[in-house]
């Protein structure tokens, strides 16, 4: 926590007291109540709350009583304002410090290298942002209701303590073992359910997500029962854990009840045994009946937060988990920068010596390799699936690290400028990622809508030669594509892509298959919009076939870890 939160967090602390002193005060007060209703000629009795009352000028029993009654009520309201403004300062620091920390956890994703995310399980991603943090968020609540039951326990006690001891310490012990039983019973079944709801709460994300991103195959393979069945399925486990949770969270209460008031009458019968005046045992039940009200909810709620603690458990362990992998990863994301001063783009762009094996994989995909990219040139890579040509491109890029080597532009390596090397490079893969929003935002991709420049859209659109089909449309550039652009061809999608890659200015454009999965005919037409780029910009072009890349100056072939010139 930041200084500032843990100053929060000691205010609500002195809240707490301040809230547990009401609390205490407003059933203190039923005591000197209850004896003045039950015992007349109390004020004459008793020398000094004569005199106390005589100096705010009461002089009667009556008076004495409606002043009490009309106290005791204040009491209450004043503390029923004040748990309310106590509740508002908690709920407030937690669920703004919820975002906060869902911010913070995205923007460390964010901020991760590539590399990561090849072997990051997606739905665990969407659980730690969403479920595991609100579980965090909720026991960081329950922590703090726990210390405020504490509290208020405490005061509660230590008052009826000094009213009847006896009678304390018997609800005391009953209380305190009910309690410890209860949490030493459930806990254990408890710390089980919350790993199922760990494990198949992943589990329902990971089918929803596979649901929504294989709809189309899902549809002509006729599987959405497959998917809807393992979704069920698993959702049902999730149900089970959640519903066991559930009733072990309400059995303390009903136990707890039970016992107390148990506890309570068989004090009672004690006291009558041992031959006590039932008339002056009056004002003390009636504290304690006071008290036994506030009690026994604030045991239940404080043995339903250790519950809770215990469910949740293994999902703070998963959340732990990540921010210690995570912890010298920043949170602050790159800022975008204009071209920079250290670079230059003149000549050319020269991968020299690389070599780069993935992850847990030793085997090398690209050994030793030699690569120059003249300025001003197209250049074709052409290869077998699988050969590394991607990876060349992402090594290019610098989404990869090599474990050999270096890019080098005009001499200078990129590996010491790399968000400024974006700035140069414009990059068109062969599936594009399509925003559910207008064409402008499509184009525009990731540029806040108030600072989006139409006219620059439109001279793109018209490099890309897709402005007169987006004139031809009744929006224009307001038209909304769908989701993934589904209202698009996909020729339509990758002149898009085109246009986007443009739209920065690059001096560098990257086609990574982008015309892989196209028919012959739209394919033709995409290699005619890549002609008309030609001379214009430097051109670097991934394919499967060589007739793809006939139009390059310079074509490279990638296979068995290495790339030579044609």
């Amino acid at each position: 926590m930041s200084k500032k939160q843990k100053l929060q967090v000691a205010m609500l602390a002195v809240m707490m007291i301040l809230g547990a002193f009401l609390e205490t005060l407003g059933v203190s007060m039923v005591v000197p109540l209850i004896l003045i209703i039950t015992q007349p000629g109390t004020l004459e009795r008793n020398p000094i709350l004569k005199n106390i009352c005589g100096i705010w000028g009461i002089h009667t029993e009556k008076t004495l009583t409606l002043v009490a009654i009309a106290g005791l009520a204040a009491v209450f309201i004043l503390k029923g304002f004040f748990l309310l403004a106590e509740y508002q300062m908690q709920f407030k620091f937690v669920h703004s410090n919820k975002l906060s920390m869902q911010k913070r956890l995205l923007q460390i994703y964010l901020n991760r290298p590539y590399e990561y995310f090849l072997g990051t399980n997606f739905s665990e991603i969407l659980q730690n942002i969403t479920e595991n943090i609100n579980a965090a968020f909720t026991v960081f609540s329950h922590i703090l209701g726990f210390f405020t039951e504490i509290v208020v326990s405490m005061f509660l006690v230590i008052t009826i303590f000094l009213i009847d001891p006896m009678m304390t310490v018997l609800v005391s012990i009953v209380l305190f073992l009910l309690i410890f039983f209860l949490l030493y019973i459930i806990r254990r079944i408890l710390e089980q359910e919350g790993r199922k709801k760990q494990r198949y709460g992943a589990q329902m994300s990971k089918w929803l997500l596979q649901a929504i991103h294989g709809i189309k195959e899902i549809k002509i393979l006729r599987k959405e029962k497959y998917f809807l069945e393992n979704y069920i399925e698993t959702g049902k486990k999730l149900l089970e854990a959640e519903r066991k949770n559930a009733i072990l969270n309400r059995v303390p209460r009903i136990l707890i009840e039970s016992f107390s008031v148990s506890a309570m009458l068989l004090g009672i019968a004690i006291l009558i045994l041992a031959g006590s005046d039932v008339n002056k045992l009056l004002p003390a039940l009636s504290a304690f009946a006071m008290a036994a009200v506030r009690l026994m909810p604030s045991s239940h709620r404080m043995v339903t937060y250790m519950n809770e603690l215990t469910y949740y458990e293994p999902a703070i362990d998963r959340l732990k988990e990540h921010f210690e992998s995570l912890r010298n990863e920043k949170p602050e994301l790159p800022a975008i920068s204009n071209k920079p001063k250290g670079l230059s783009l003149k000549k050319e762009i020269l991968l020299s010596g690389i070599s780069y094996h993935y992850p847990n994989i030793e085997k090398n995909v690209l050994e030793d390799v030699q690569m120059s990219i003249p300025v001003g040139k197209s250049v074709g890579i052409v290869g077998m699936s699988g050969a590394g040509k991607t990876t060349a491109v992402d090594i290019l890029l610098g989404l990869l690290k090599p474990q050999a080597g270096e890019v080098l532009a005009d001499g200078v390596d990129v590996s010491g400028f790399h968000d400024e090397w974006l700035s140069y490079v414009g990059y068109i893969p062969q599936m594009i990622f399509m925003l559910d929003d207008s064409i402008r935002s499509n184009v525009a991709f990731g540029v806040p809508r108030g600072e989006i420049k139409d006219s620059r859209v439109w001279e793109v659109l018209e490099e890309a030669q897709l402005a007169e089909f987006v004139q031809s449309l009744p929006e224009g550039l307001d038209t909304e594509i769908g989701e993934r652009g589904v209202r698009l061809s996909g020729g339509q999608r990758q002149r898009v892509g085109i246009a986007r890659a443009l739209y920065i200015e690059p001096e560098l454009l990257i086609f990574d298959e982008a015309t892989s999965a196209l028919d012959k005919e739209t394919e033709a037409a995409m290699i005619e919009s890549i002609k008309r780029l030609q001379g214009k910009k430097t051109m670097v072009i991934i394919a499967h076939r060589v007739e793809t890349i006939a139009v390059c100056d310079v074509v490279y072939r990638v296979g068995d870890g290495k790339i030579w010139k044609e």
